[in-house]
């Protein structure tokens, strides 16, 4: 991976010389290493609508980054509904480092389990631009589309991430992939409307339309770059998942995509309106504004609303049912009519919360677990105890609390949401379950939120902290993005030469147990999940 982290090198050499720019024009056939370092070799100049742009060619693949899909959010332009961007003469050089600006939230230090996930690039209200990587420009391709929507609790996150590079995706599996920043935090889910009047109805679910100007943008403009504007996949882990879970259920984005990826964020309901207004009063309140100064919102700086993406029901808990650009809960009691044509892949990890545990949680006995689970479980308690014990006699009390609350928060709404579509019978619906765990930190995280990351965009390197190293790596990377492309190719994900994967229904359950050695399994842990049916949905987080 030498040769990827020198030219990651340049590139950055080359952002910090022309000061970040989008659109300093370069007119020499490639950019001289500064200091002996290797040149970068620049790519085609692609025709959009909005102007022209070059990017440059690295890893088998052009690379865009920075491309501006919509005008500045900020000003004038705060909680308001994307624009498009001013059309602009010359070309565009899209060399930056990372690509543009992440959305305004709270700085999160790289750790060695979310380096691969955490952007370095700097903060704006500016930032809606999305990063592109296709094997061709210019060639008349019809390539399938892989619009990436990062996670973050819709607080945080970017899809500049080096985890999210499309370089691998893109060569290996003759896609196009696009990866996107759009407004987050109180930016993108702050309800105004009731407030500020009628021209901030949409300013709940901003951050979902500014999705839908990504698929716009697609529309328009990927042709150009080798893709198939008709055959889109939207494919996103975390909240990333659960926007996909809401832009199903969205008038505005029906026929802008194809297929729909869900890693770890099935979300059947979001936010009612009324809980929206609740969370907007209490951010006044936080802001020392009354409903009578709320004009005040849209000239504080923007750091006055960083704070709010630590506020769990606060302005940062996503998508609202607004009546408008959201008329209805997407999965919640049933799929939404409009998500009915669209081909389904989603899953979960087997241990979700280890990611965020804390020493002590390894280390509970059964009391304690009990004690942990007495809340939520009530009078279901000591059955549900049982029935974990009985399907995994040697887990101990830490595993079995990891396990369930996954199940609770995460594997239930996904199984939910995947037999909701599947009723539908419209279009097909495939289920993963990530099974594998990582060895690093001794074993015991197990199957953590976003361990399929590294294999599905096939970009072990950037995430060494999270999976660690090993010779059943690479063969899994390969054979789980080769998956995904195919899915969003043809809406089946199966390979040849790779294990048959069978299509979900609600008789039989097909799972898809990714290992290092898969297995296509019919309902796994039926005990557990009739027992959960019973028992109340934990958060989404």
């Amino acid at each position: 991976m030498t040769d990827r982290h020198d030219r990651r090198t340049v590139i950055a050499a080359v952002g910090a010389a022309i000061g970040g720019s989008l659109a300093v024009p370069i007119l020499a056939a490639t950019v001289p290493r500064p200091s002996g370092q290797r040149a970068i070799e620049l790519g085609p100049i692609v025709q959009t609508a909005s102007g022209a742009v070059r990017g440059y060619r690295a890893g088998g693949v052009h690379v865009f980054r920075g491309l501006r899909y919509g005008a500045p959010t900020g000003g004038a332009n705060r909680f308001k509904a994307p624009q498009q961007a001013e059309p602009w003469t010359g070309v565009a050089e899209t060399l930056i480092a990372v690509g543009g600006p992440s959305a305004p939230q709270q700085p999160e230090l790289p750790n060695a389990l979310n380096a691969g996930f955490t952007s370095n690039a700097p903060m704006s209200e500016d930032c809606l631009f999305l990063n592109l990587f296709t094997p061709a420009a210019n060639d008349l391709g019809r390539r399938p589309v892989m619009v990436w929507i990062h996670g973050g609790g819709y607080s945080k996150g970017a899809g500049t991430a080096p985890g999210y590079d499309g370089t691998h995706l893109a060569r290996d599996n003759d896609v196009v992939v696009v990866a996107l920043n759009h407004r987050l935090n109180a930016f993108g889910h702050l309800y105004l409307g009731d407030v500020l009047g009628p021209a901030y109805a949409d300013s709940g679910n901003v951050a979902l339309l500014d999705i839908v100007a990504v698929l716009e943008w697609v529309r328009k403009n990927i042709g150009q770059f080798g893709g198939d504007p008709g055959n889109v996949t939207l494919f996103g882990q975390s909240s990333g998942g659960s926007k996909i879970c809401a832009l199903m259920a969205m008038p505005s984005a029906q026929g802008l995509f194809h297929k729909a990826i869900i890693e770890s964020g099935a979300t059947l309901k979001f936010r009612t309106l009324e809980a929206a207004v609740a969370a907007t009063d209490k951010a006044l309140t936080v802001l020392g504004l009354t409903r009578t100064s709320a004009q005040t919102l849209l000239t504080l700086p923007t750091a006055a609303f960083l704070p709010f993406g630590g506020l769990a029901g606060s302005v940062g808990s996503g998508p609202v049912i607004d009546g408008h650009s959201l008329p209805r809960q997407p999965f919640e009691p049933d799929a939404s009519p409009t998500a009915a044509g669209i081909p389904l892949l989603i899953g979960s990890a087997e241990t979700e919360m280890t990611i965020a545990a804390k020493p002590a949680d390894f280390a509970m006995d059964f009391s304690e677990l009990r004690s942990r689970l007495a809340g939520q479980l009530g009078d279901k308690l000591d059955q549900v105890m049982a029935v974990y014990k009985a399907s995994r006699p040697t887990a101990s009390p830490a595993e079995i609390y990891f396990f369930l609350t996954a199940d609770l928060r995460t594997t239930k709404p996904t199984l939910l949401q995947a037999e909701r579509q599947a009723l539908q019978s419209h279009a097909p619906v495939y289920l993963y379950r990530m099974g594998w765990r990582t060895p690093v930190a001794g074993g015991k995280l197990m199957s953590p939120h976003g361990i399929e990351l590294p294999f599905v965009w096939n970009n072990l390197e950037a995430s060494r902290g999270l999976v660690g190293h090993g010779a059943e790596l690479q063969p899994m990377a390969t054979r789980m993005s080769r998956r995904w492309a195919a899915f969003a190719r043809t809406g089946n994900p199966n390979v040849p030469g790779h294990l048959h994967w069978s299509r979900f229904t609600p008789q039989t359950r097909a799972t898809m147990v990714f290992n290092v050695r898969d297995q296509l399994v019919n309902d796994p842990y039926r005990n557990e999940r009739e027992l959960l049916l019973t028992v109340p949905a934990g958060p989404f987080g």
